[in-house]
């Protein structure tokens, strides 16, 4: 009598890994964080920006999307904004204060002067 031969397993295939999920296109966090940054002139749009920055480096960093590079220029053009407001109010700020005090200066010395004769 023949013995059968043991039943064969089949060979198992690894089990290919799926790929990380591609990130598509640039984050539109980035892009709103350069436009803001540009128009820095504009007040409040550097803080728009620096807020959309860090808001777009944090999802670039999950999804890895593009982007990175727009989300870091918009940044430093909103904190570079924000800097020259302040500078601007400051500044502003000086000359109402030195205008303000020269006008009280000619007022006093013009309520010292003798009345013109008639």
């Amino acid at each position: 009598m023949t013995e059968a031969p043991p039943p064969v397993e089949p060979a198992l295939e690894p089990i290919p890994e799926a790929p990380p999920p591609a990130a598509e296109g640039t984050n539109g966090l980035a892009i709103a964080s350069l436009v803001c940054g540009i128009v820095g002139c504009i007040p409040g749009a550097g803080i728009a920006a620096i807020v959309t920055g860090h808001m777009a480096l944090g999802r670039i960093k999950m999804s890895g999307q593009g982007g990175r590079g727009m989300a870091i220029i918009g940044l430093i053009l909103g904190y570079l904004s924000i800097v020259g407001w302040i500078i601007v109010i400051l500044t502003g700020g000086l000359a109402i204060f030195g205008m303000v005090s020269e006008v009280s200066e000619i007022s006093s010395d013009l309520s010292e002067m003798p009345p013109p004769p008639m």
